[in-house]
């Protein structure tokens, strides 16, 4: 699907290499999300940190979420909105700004999920500045689970 075919949540509204670093992986693990890839390839990455904290992430989002997030494909230069309100929740969530990251995770999930949501994607942000810090690859592997739809 292209950019200019819009659906809530997918409208473009920047573009991704306008984000810090760490808030571009989390983009990026989003919408890797339930792709197919290589088995081989995806038991490989199944051991990275940031993989796992994300799919904890996930696991959160698919129980609470108000809807499925809309994501654009992984090589669209487009940033969307609910990808940016994904990155800045994980990014408050992971710089101690517990009360916006609760209020940006109200965008996101039902307020039940609110304070699970901030502890995983607290998590989740840790893994990736860590794994940024030492040099690991970032590219997440599959989870099948995924229904948010792509853009």
């Amino acid at each position: 699907m292209s950019c200019d075919a819009i659906r809530r949540g997918g409208a473009p509204i920047g573009r991704l290499e306008h984000l810090p670093t760490l808030e571009i992986a989390a983009v990026l693990h989003l919408r890797l999300w339930g792709k197919e890839r290589e088995e081989d390839e995806a038991i490989e990455l199944m051991t990275a940190a940031p993989w796992r904290a994300f799919e904890g992430l996930t696991y959160v989002l698919q129980n609470y979420w108000r809807r499925p997030l809309v994501r654009h494909s992984p090589n669209c230069a487009c940033l969307g909105a609910d990808e940016a309100a994904f990155a800045h929740f994980v990014s408050a969530a992971g710089t101690g700004e517990r009360e916006d990251a609760m209020l940006l995770a109200s965008l996101i999930v039902r307020p039940a999920g609110n304070l699970i949501a901030v502890n995983a994607a607290e998590t989740f942000r840790l893994a990736l500045l860590r794994a940024v810090a030492a040099g690991e690859r970032q590219a997440p592997r599959t989870h099948h689970l995924a229904s948010a739809q792509v853009h």
